[in-house]
Protein backbone atom coordinates (compact mmCIF):
# COMPACT_ATOMS: atom_id res chain seq x y z
CA UNK A 1 0.00 0.00 0.00
CA UNK A 2 3.06 2.33 0.51
CA UNK A 3 4.33 2.12 -2.63
CA UNK A 4 0.85 3.09 -4.33
CA UNK A 5 0.81 5.94 -1.99
CA UNK A 6 4.68 6.79 -3.09
CA UNK A 7 3.55 6.55 -6.56
CA UNK A 8 1.30 9.04 -6.28
CA UNK A 9 3.17 11.29 -4.20
CA UNK A 10 5.86 11.29 -6.91
CA UNK A 11 3.62 12.65 -9.39
CA UNK A 12 1.82 15.28 -7.28
CA UNK A 13 5.50 15.94 -6.67
CA UNK A 14 6.49 16.74 -10.11
CA UNK A 15 3.06 18.57 -10.56
CA UNK A 16 3.08 21.05 -7.84
CA UNK A 17 6.94 21.98 -8.99
CA UNK A 18 4.64 22.43 -12.31
CA UNK A 19 2.63 25.31 -10.51
CA UNK A 20 5.05 26.53 -7.49
CA UNK A 21 8.36 27.00 -7.07
CA UNK A 22 10.37 25.06 -4.53
CA UNK A 23 10.92 27.01 -1.71
CA UNK A 24 7.07 27.14 -1.71
CA UNK A 25 5.37 25.73 1.49
CA UNK A 26 2.71 22.98 -0.60
CA UNK A 27 5.82 21.79 -2.26
CA UNK A 28 8.06 21.27 1.20
CA UNK A 29 4.72 19.99 2.60
CA UNK A 30 4.23 17.11 -0.41
CA UNK A 31 8.17 16.30 0.19
CA UNK A 32 7.64 15.45 3.48
CA UNK A 33 4.37 13.29 3.02
CA UNK A 34 6.98 11.63 -0.01
CA UNK A 35 9.83 11.17 2.63
CA UNK A 36 7.19 9.74 5.11
CA UNK A 37 6.40 6.90 2.80
CA UNK A 38 9.89 6.39 1.91
CA UNK A 39 10.31 5.80 5.34
CA UNK A 40 7.89 2.87 5.66
CA UNK A 41 9.48 1.27 2.30
CA UNK A 42 13.17 1.68 3.85
CA UNK A 43 12.05 -0.32 6.96
CA UNK A 44 12.75 -3.54 5.37
CA UNK A 45 15.03 -3.03 2.32
CA UNK A 46 18.27 0.12 2.52
CA UNK A 47 17.05 1.44 -0.18
CA UNK A 48 13.82 1.75 -2.47
CA UNK A 49 13.92 0.51 -5.79
CA UNK A 50 11.20 2.00 -8.37
CA UNK A 51 11.58 -0.10 -11.37
CA UNK A 52 10.31 0.55 -14.46
CA UNK A 53 9.59 -2.86 -16.70
CA UNK A 54 7.18 -3.05 -19.59
CA UNK A 55 3.71 -1.60 -18.47
CA UNK A 56 4.33 -2.14 -15.09
CA UNK A 57 6.11 -0.72 -11.85
CA UNK A 58 7.93 -2.38 -9.12
CA UNK A 59 8.91 -1.49 -6.12
CA UNK A 60 11.35 -3.34 -4.09
CA UNK A 61 10.65 -6.04 -6.39
CA UNK A 62 6.54 -6.16 -5.40
CA UNK A 63 4.32 -5.17 -8.81
CA UNK A 64 2.10 -2.04 -7.83
CA UNK A 65 -1.69 -2.78 -8.95
CA UNK A 66 -2.45 -0.23 -11.41
CA UNK A 67 -6.32 0.41 -10.41
CA UNK A 68 -8.82 2.92 -10.64
CA UNK A 69 -7.47 4.87 -7.70
CA UNK A 70 -3.74 5.00 -9.21
CA UNK A 71 -4.36 4.45 -12.93
CA UNK A 72 -3.63 8.38 -13.76
CA UNK A 73 -0.67 8.50 -11.83
CA UNK A 74 0.61 5.44 -12.28
CA UNK A 75 0.10 5.91 -16.14
CA UNK A 76 2.27 9.24 -16.23
CA UNK A 77 5.32 8.25 -14.34
CA UNK A 78 5.99 4.97 -16.28
CA UNK A 79 5.12 6.99 -19.30
CA UNK A 80 7.97 9.94 -18.13
CA UNK A 81 10.38 6.84 -17.16
CA UNK A 82 10.09 5.47 -20.56
CA UNK A 83 10.55 9.16 -21.90
CA UNK A 84 13.12 9.87 -20.02
CA UNK A 85 14.34 5.79 -20.95
CA UNK A 86 15.22 5.43 -17.50
CA UNK A 87 14.64 1.94 -15.91
CA UNK A 88 14.91 2.77 -12.26
CA UNK A 89 15.26 5.14 -9.53
CA UNK A 90 17.00 3.71 -6.46
CA UNK A 91 16.00 6.31 -3.57
CA UNK A 92 18.64 6.14 -0.21
CA UNK A 93 17.13 5.89 3.28
CA UNK A 94 18.87 8.81 3.91
CA UNK A 95 17.18 11.07 1.15
CA UNK A 96 16.34 14.78 2.18
CA UNK A 97 13.47 16.73 1.30
CA UNK A 98 15.44 18.91 -0.63
CA UNK A 99 16.67 15.99 -2.59
CA UNK A 100 13.59 14.75 -3.54
CA UNK A 101 12.50 18.28 -4.42
CA UNK A 102 15.23 18.90 -6.80
CA UNK A 103 15.16 15.63 -8.26
CA UNK A 104 11.60 16.11 -9.53
CA UNK A 105 12.67 19.49 -11.36
CA UNK A 106 15.15 17.43 -12.51
CA UNK A 107 12.43 14.92 -13.50
CA UNK A 108 10.36 17.07 -15.34
CA UNK A 109 9.95 18.09 -18.44
CA UNK A 110 8.76 21.68 -19.89
CA UNK A 111 7.48 20.95 -23.55
CA UNK A 112 9.91 20.70 -26.11
CA UNK A 113 12.76 19.85 -23.66
CA UNK A 114 13.42 16.82 -24.50
CA UNK A 115 15.88 14.84 -21.94
CA UNK A 116 18.05 11.62 -21.84
CA UNK A 117 18.62 9.45 -18.66
CA UNK A 118 22.27 10.84 -19.30
CA UNK A 119 21.03 14.20 -19.10
CA UNK A 120 18.97 13.43 -16.10
CA UNK A 121 22.27 11.82 -14.49
CA UNK A 122 24.52 15.00 -15.51
CA UNK A 123 21.80 17.23 -13.62
CA UNK A 124 21.34 15.35 -10.75
CA UNK A 125 25.53 15.52 -10.03
CA UNK A 126 25.00 19.15 -10.64
CA UNK A 127 22.60 19.60 -8.15
CA UNK A 128 24.82 17.42 -5.93
CA UNK A 129 21.66 15.04 -5.58
CA UNK A 130 23.98 11.95 -3.86
CA UNK A 131 20.93 9.67 -2.14
CA UNK A 132 18.59 9.12 -5.55
CA UNK A 133 20.27 7.06 -8.14
CA UNK A 134 18.85 6.90 -11.76
CA UNK A 135 19.83 3.70 -13.39
CA UNK A 136 19.11 4.13 -17.88
CA UNK A 137 17.27 1.58 -19.55
CA UNK A 138 19.78 -1.41 -20.53
CA UNK A 139 20.17 -4.61 -21.82
CA UNK A 140 17.89 -5.90 -19.50
CA UNK A 141 15.40 -3.49 -21.66
CA UNK A 142 16.22 -5.01 -24.85
CA UNK A 143 16.36 -8.19 -23.76
CA UNK A 144 12.09 -7.62 -23.35
CA UNK A 145 12.06 -7.14 -27.22
CA UNK A 146 13.05 -10.86 -27.03
CA UNK A 147 10.83 -12.27 -24.24
CA UNK A 148 13.05 -12.61 -21.87
CA UNK A 149 12.47 -11.84 -17.99
CA UNK A 150 15.34 -9.77 -16.77
CA UNK A 151 17.05 -10.58 -13.57
CA UNK A 152 15.60 -9.41 -10.51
Amino acid sequence: MAGNSMISQMVAMENLLKIYQADNDTVRQAARALTHSLEILVKDHPEVEVRFWRDCIYVNDARIRCDISNFSSYKHLLKRAVELEIEKVLINENVEARELIQFFQIWHRPAGDEKSAGEVIEAMEEADIKNIVVSPASETQELEVLGIKPPS
